[in-house]
C-alpha cells in the first residue's frame, strides 16, 4: 500500500481450554468470537497449530503501533479466554527450496527423521542478524583442513598463532582453535577419528561432499576443539 511503516503483522494466541475439551475446540470457539466481534480481525487469515495448541492470526499490513493497539484491545476484551496473546515479532521471508546434495545425506536417517531440512529453511528465512554460536567439541580432536568442515572452526582472535605465548592471558598458550589437554598444547589434532566424526554431525557443510551437519548452511556455528 506504499506505507513504508507498514509490514505484515501476526498474533500468536493460546486459547484457554475448558475441562474435557480437545485442543481444537477452544480454537474454533475463540476464532468464531474474534472474527465476528472484532472489526480489525474480520477477513483475517487464521491458522491453528494443533500440536502445540497455538493459533496464528495474520493481521495483514499494519504499523507496529496499530498492531500493538489491536493486541491491547484483544487482551482487554478476551483475556479471560486466553492463556496468552502476543505479537509475533519475528518476520519471515518466503521459504526457499533447499536441495541437499551431500552424497551421504540419503543415509542420514536420524537427521531426516528430525526434519532438519525444515529447520534449515526457517533459519535461512529469518531476517534478524545472526550472532556467532560457539560449540565446544570435547572429544579426540579434529582433522583440521577437512574439506567438509571448512569455515566451521572457531578462532580465538586474541591469540597469535604459533608464537609460543599466551597472548590473551587466559592461561593457555596458542589456543587459537581450542586446546589439547592431553599433551597440554594448542594443537588439538585428532588422533582417533571420533572427534572429526562428531564435528561433522554438528557442523559439516551443505555441499556436494560427505554428510550434512546439523548446522546446515549456518556459517555462524563455530567449533571450539577441546581434546
Amino acid at each position: 500500500n506504499g506505507n513504508a511503516s507498514c509490514r505484515s503483522q501476526r498474533l500468536l494466541l493460546k486459547p484457554r481450554r475448558q475441562k474435557g475439551e480437545s485442543t481444537s475446540e477452544p480454537s474454533r470457539r475463540l476464532a468464531e468470537r474474534l472474527l465476528t466481534n472484532v472489526e480489525e480481525l474480520r477477513g483475517t487469515s487464521w491458522q491453528h497449530l494443533s500440536r502445540v495448541g497455538i493459533d496464528i492470526a495474520d493481521l495483514g499490513c499494519l504499523s507496529l503501533e496499530d498492531a500493538n493497539a489491536t493486541l491491547q484491545q484483544l487482551r482487554q476484551q478476551f483475556g479471560e479466554d486466553l492463556d496468552f496473546i502476543e505479537l509475533d515479532e519475528q518476520i519471515y521471508k518466503p521459504l526457499q527450496s533447499l536441495a541437499v546434495v551431500d552424497p551421504f545425506w540419503p543415509t542420514q536417517y536420524g537427521t531426516q527423521r528430525c526434519n532438519f531440512e525444515g529447520a534449515w529453511q526457517q533459519l535461512e528465512a529469518l531476517t534478524t542478524s545472526p550472532t556467532e554460536v560457539v560449540v565446544a567439541l570435547i572429544d579426540t580432536g579434529l582433522t583440521f583442513g577437512h574439506e567438509d568442515l571448512q569455515g566451521r572452526v572457531w578462532t580465538n582472535r586474541g591469540e597469535i598463532p604459533g608464537n609460543g605465548r599466551d597472548d590473551d592471558g587466559n592461561g593457555y598458550i596458542d589456543d587459537v582453535h581450542g586446546f589439547n589437554f592431553v599433551d597440554y598444547n594448542g594443537n588439538p589434532v585428532d588422533d582417533g577419528g571420533h572427534g572429526t566424526h562428531n564435528a561433522g554431525l554438528i557442523a559439516a557443510q551443505l555441499n556436494d561432499r560427505g554428510i550434512a551437519g546439523a548446522a546446515g548452511r549456518n556459517q555462524y556455528v563455530k567449533l571450539m576443539i577441546v581434546k
